[in-house]
């Protein structure tokens, strides 16, 4: 038997985007501190780093050959890690973005989200003895819109500043509230849907 390789670049590349992660929270926890006004354009640079790391790490797994089981779970975890870190603190008053601080219900889809599919999980497994897990284009469109709702809300005051528009680019930072929000609903209630008809067709 094969013994797989832990250390192989896409793995180390993932783990790379998990210690970005420290200080990204960082500069989100000083975006309002006084002689931090650039901690926000540091985010921005630290999550551009992490997307093209994710995007490289794929791409090298497949290409070299060196999907791992560790790869598999460490991924969508590193994920789920910035997406909640970023949500939580962009939802707060003293660590929002001016003016775009997240509104709760946009907070608790996003972070409910994962909660439901954790918890989803385990039940699951303790009805069936077996893993349920439901990857998916839904999944990982609701990720990738609350990606783009996380740079659009850092980016936009640039963008203001650049063009002058901002009910528009408000605008659109609202519809992406919504957006994301209505697509975290709708992959609960797909993988409980889903869930449900594993487990009954899998019941010890």
């Amino acid at each position: 038997m094969v013994k797989e390789r832990l250390l192989t670049w896409p793995n180390r590349l993932t783990m790379l985007r998990i210690i970005l992660l420290g200080p990204f929270v960082v500069m989100l926890l000083n975006l309002q501190s006084e002689g931090w006004s650039w901690s926000r354009h540091v985010a921005v640079l630290i999550f551009f780093l992490m997307a093209i790391s994710d995007a490289l790490d794929g791409y090298l797994a497949r290409r070299l050959n060196q999907e791992t089981r560790l790869g598999r779970f460490l991924d969508p975890v590193a994920d789920k890690i910035l997406i909640t870190c970023a949500v939580i603190l962009l939802g707060i008053q003293g660590t929002s973005v001016p003016g775009l601080k997240f509104p709760n219900w946009v907070v608790v889809a996003a972070i409910g989200k994962d909660v439901f599919v954790v918890v989803g999980f385990l039940l699951v497994f303790i009805e069936t003895g077996k893993i349920f897990i439901k990857p998916d284009y839904m999944g990982k469109f609701c990720t990738v819109l609350q990606m783009l709702l996380i740079i659009g809300t850092l980016l936009a005051p640039d963008i203001i500043s650049l063009t002058g528009a901002e009910h528009l680019v408000v605008g659109v930072i609202h519809l992406l509230w919504i957006s994301a929000t209505l697509m975290a609903l709708i992959v609960c209630w797909d993988y409980f849907r889903v869930g449900m008809r594993f487990t009954e067709n899998h019941k010890n």
